[in-house]
């Protein structure tokens, strides 16, 4: 981060909040917005824990919409409706994604 700014806001009259929320996130915008898109996805797609763990614990109390994709698809044999709950992951991802990147534009600023 370049020190000049945060000193010319200091100058100006900021103090620590201000540098940190003017200058600071600013220019951490980029790599925040792409760190919680990823962390995003991840959670989603969060299976190898449930599986080894619980495997779906008691009453299926730790199901998770991939482990779900999985059950449906590799145990039961219902390929056909865990096709369906993948794409309809793939749709949920995206959409939230979408989102994600409509409400970025306010807070990530890529300048040159």
């Amino acid at each position: 981060m370049p020190t000049s700014l945060m000193e010319a806001c200091q100058v100006d009259g900021g103090g620590r909040w201000q540098v940190f929320r003017h200058v600071t996130l600013r220019a951490l915008g980029p790599s925040l917005f792409f760190a919680v898109v990823i962390c995003l996805i991840q959670t989603f797609q969060t299976f190898d824990q449930v599986y080894v763990m619980t495997g779906s614990g008691p009453d299926g109390a730790t199901t998770t919409f991939a482990y779900y994709v999985f059950e449906k698809g590799f145990q039961a044999f219902n390929i056909g409706e865990s096709s369906a709950a993948s794409v309809l992951l793939i749709l949920v991802l995206a959409c939230l994604s979408y989102l994600q990147m409509r409400v970025s534009r306010r807070w990530v600023v890529e300048e040159s």
